[in-house]
């Protein structure tokens, strides 16, 4: 499949960001954002690259869950996740950073140093399931240990200045593939796209 044809694929997979934000793993189904502006959905994106690249399909790379596509040629990969943030699902969420990356340049025909000039990454999170910012589990050789106060004042602070914390697991993502990474609460994510992602110019 040439290029073209790929990104016409890309086009015709067109949702909302509402529908991108579905969880269909609760009772009812829950929707991380009401915003039913148009958007890309990523992962039935993916599904369609990985059949034309005839790719094994014993194990599908995972990949994000919305695109959105703005005037200055920028795209938004957009992950929402309504569970517990635990080092498992951040690990999960790194490996689809990474596939939805080489995808999106692959099917654009870029290579990785326009990633890092026009591709930005956004994880949506349960601030109610998430109050701050912590890994569980063991720490690996050489980790420092979070602290529980800091990471509970950062997460005020910011809540009252209506300004994002990156959390530190993805802050490294930026400049490797992603010219801004943000991590969101899901109401803190209203806000920026209503405002036109302020906090990411």
């Amino acid at each position: 499949m040439t290029k073209t044809e790929l990104q016409r694929l890309l086009r015709e997979s067109t949702s909302t960001l509402k529908n991108t934000s579905k969880d269909d793993s609760c009772t009812p189904v829950q929707y991380m954002t009401t915003i039913t502006e148009p958007a890309i959905n990523f992962d039935g994106f993916m599904q369609k690259y990985i059949n034309s690249v005839r790719a094994k399909r014993s194990q599908k790379p995972k990949s994000c869950d919305a695109l959105l596509e703005k005037d200055d040629a920028r795209r938004i990969l957009i992950e929402f996740k309504n569970g517990k943030l635990d080092s498992k699902v951040k690990d999960e969420v790194r490996h689809k950073m990474t596939a939805s990356c080489l995808c999106l340049l692959d099917t654009l025909d870029e290579k990785v140093d326009y990633a890092r000039e026009k591709f930005d990454f956004i994880l949506v999170y349960n601030e109610q399931k998430n109050p701050c910012d912590l890994d569980e589990g063991k720490l690996e050789p050489g980790e420092v240990q979070a602290s529980n106060s800091l990471a509970s004042l950062q997460s005020g602070i910011a809540s009252a200045a209506h300004q994002p914390v990156t959390m530190r697991e993805f802050e490294f993502y930026e400049g490797l593939w992603f010219r801004k990474v943000r991590t969101f609460p899901a109401e803190m994510f209203e806000r920026e796209y209503n405002k036109n992602f302020p906090n990411m110019n």
